[in-house]
């Protein structure tokens, strides 16, 4: 098995470090493909490179945290240089290309590096300690909530990489937060605990696995955590997600359409506030005359996609109803912000 490894190992770095120089190459140049080239073959010696550790994985069933958060941040830079590659060759101008390697980023940073940190500290640690009754202890404080831990930390990873309102990215990367820094203090308790059992007898034999079936418990209270939260999340911005906060109900149709333009300037939608005769079918002509990729959201839940700069989308808001806000200019007006 090593030799597999050593060999592998050998083999694929020149591998790896071809395709990383034709990706830095195509991304000075500007040019998607070439990138999105260096990224395939990044993929492919990743694989090449990976794969006697995952055959031994597979042989084994590891259950233990550091490698399983390690084995997590492998399939967390897998899955990111695949969406990477994808998102490259598929992208029509530059922008686009840049958009799609932006959003891997935080995959790139907290699923894969940062777990596989944690998963290398884990095993590292109690080594550097000594000591088979100081290792025990010590690896008896880093493992607790592992399970949970695992599943906060790649649920709500998940949650934040997709297409879901701030609100919930927010609450989803705070729970994340809190996985990963919870391996502070289990690490401080792990070395006080160790400096405690330095010296102490062992217990003779391999120590007692968690049953399995705690560990799927724990799991999926962590997967329950992430839901909530996003749950949370939706309740508060329920526009974000298309869920109507106006009442249409009782405003009688005018039969006249309002049109106005609304332009994207910085951060900033000019003008940013709308008042709109209530009963009149609302249109708005989105224009994004700022650098980054933009779109809106109104209360009714009606919006736009993300639109490039310098282009322009036209949104049906629908009929205007809604209720009243402080400051509203006169009666059978609604202000929509």
């Amino acid at each position: 098995m090593a030799e597999r490894v050593e060999t592998a190992a050998r083999r694929g770095l020149p591998a790896l470090l071809l395709a990383l120089a034709v990706g830095v190459v195509g991304a000075i140049a500007g040019t998607p493909l070439v990138t999105a080239a260096g990224a395939l073959g990044y993929l492919a010696a990743a694989v090449y490179v990976l794969e006697p550790h995952l055959d031994e994985i597979r042989r084994k069933h590891p259950a233990d945290f550091a490698t399983l958060s390690v084995l997590a941040g492998i399939m967390w830079l897998l899955g990111s240089l695949t969406y990477l590659t994808v998102g490259l060759a598929t992208a029509s101008t530059p922008l686009e290309a840049t958009e799609t390697a932006g959003s891997v980023t935080a995959a790139l940073l907290a699923g894969f590096l940062v777990q596989v940190l944690l998963g290398a500290l884990t095993y590292l640690v109690p080594v550097v300690i000594g000591g088979r009754a100081a290792v025990q202890g010590a690896m008896t404080e880093l493992e607790r909530g592992a399970p949970w831990r695992l599943s906060i930390t790649n649920a709500g990873l998940l949650v934040c990489v997709l297409p879901v309102p701030s609100l919930v990215r927010v609450a989803c990367s705070v729970l994340v937060l809190v996985a990963f820094a919870s391996f502070l203090p289990l690490a401080v308790r792990a070395v006080l605990v160790a400096r405690r059992m330095r010296g102490m007898p062992s217990k003779p034999g391999r120590p007692e696995p968690v049953p399995a079936h705690r560990r799927i418990r724990a799991a999926a209270a962590g997967l329950g955590v992430v839901v909530f939260a996003a749950a949370v999340g939706i309740a508060a911005d329920p526009a974000a997600v298309g869920i109507s906060t106006t009442d249409t109900g009782n405003v009688t149709a005018s039969g006249h359409t309002t049109e106005v333009e609304v332009r994207i300037e910085g951060m900033r939608f000019v003008p940013d506030v709308l008042d709109v005769p209530l009963g009149d079918r609302l249109v708005v002509t989105l224009v994004n005359t700022g650098t980054d990729r933009h779109d809106l959201v109104l209360a009714n839940g009606a919006r736009t996609g993300r639109i490039n700069p310098d282009e322009t989308a036209t949104l049906d808001a629908g009929l205007v109803g809604g209720r009243w806000t402080d400051g509203a200019p006169s009666p059978g007006t609604a202000r929509w912000e």
